[in-house]
């Protein structure tokens, strides 16, 4: 999908991080990792967690990432 699901900046492209930044893996090595793990379903929208820092204008974001 490579957009944001929600908030002000939903339907922004998102950059993608080096490779290095990755690796391969699966469901059941997520699941293992990060018993508490979710995931989102396609056009599900997401409230984010309180503890998440909160971008109060999101503008210059929107404009530099959504051509």
């Amino acid at each position: 999908m490579d957009k944001a699901v929600s908030g002000g900046l939903k339907g922004v492209k998102l950059q993608k991080l080096e490779d290095s930044y990755w690796e391969d893996t699966s469901w059941k090595v997520i699941k293992e990792k990060y018993p508490n793990a979710k995931i989102l379903i396609s056009k599900q929208d997401f409230k984010r967690p309180k503890t998440w820092k909160k971008y109060d204008d999101v503008s210059n974001i929107v404009e530099k990432y959504s051509h």
